[in-house]
C-alpha cells in the first residue's frame, strides 16, 4: 500500500475534524457575542436609569426638600409626597417607550414592580446624599 493511499483517508478525517472544530468555535463565538451584547445593553439601560434617578433626586433635594426643611415643613407626609414627585418625574422623563423598554429588559410584567424598583433606587440615592 502506498503512502498516497493512506494519506487520503487521513486527510479526509483531519478535514472533517477541522470542520467540526470550526463549527463548534463559530457557535461558541456567536453565543458569546449574543450574551455580551445583551449584557452590555442591559448594563447601559440600568446605568441610564440610575443616572436619571440621581439627577431627579438631586434636583428635588435642591429645589423642594431644602426649602421644606428650612421652613420646618419637612415631615413623613412631605417626604412621601417628594418621593412620589420623584417617581412621577422619572417616569415622565422615561416616557411610555422607555418605561416599556425597562420593563421588558428586566422581565417585569407589572408596572407596580417597576415603581417599587424605581422607589428603591430613589431611597438608595437619598441615603447616599445624606452620607
Amino acid at each position: 500500500m502506498s503512502w498516497e493511499a493512506l494519506a487520503l483517508p487521513v486527510l479526509l478525517a483531519l478535514s472533517a475534524a477541522l470542520i467540526a472544530l470550526l463549527a463548534w468555535a463559530n457557535k461558541k463565538l456567536g453565543s458569546f457575542v449574543d450574551s455580551k451584547v445583551d449584557n452590555d445593553y442591559l448594563n447601559g439601560v440600568l446605568k441610564k436609569l440610575a443616572t436619571l434617578v440621581t439627577t431627579v433626586v438631586q434636583e428635588l433635594n435642591q429645589t423642594v426638600v431644602d426649602k421644606l426643611k428650612s421652613d420646618s415643613d419637612w415631615n413623613a407626609e412631605t417626604a412621601a409626597e417628594v418621593k412620589a414627585l420623584a417617581l412621577a418625574n422619572i417616569k415622565e422623563y422615561l416616557g411610555p417607550k422607555g418605561l416599556a423598554e425597562v420593563m421588558d429588559i428586566l422581565g417585569l410584567t407589572d408596572g407596580s414592580l417597576l415603581d417599587k424598583l424605581i422607589g428603591s433606587l430613589i431611597e438608595a440615592k437619598v441615603n447616599e446624599l445624606k452620607a
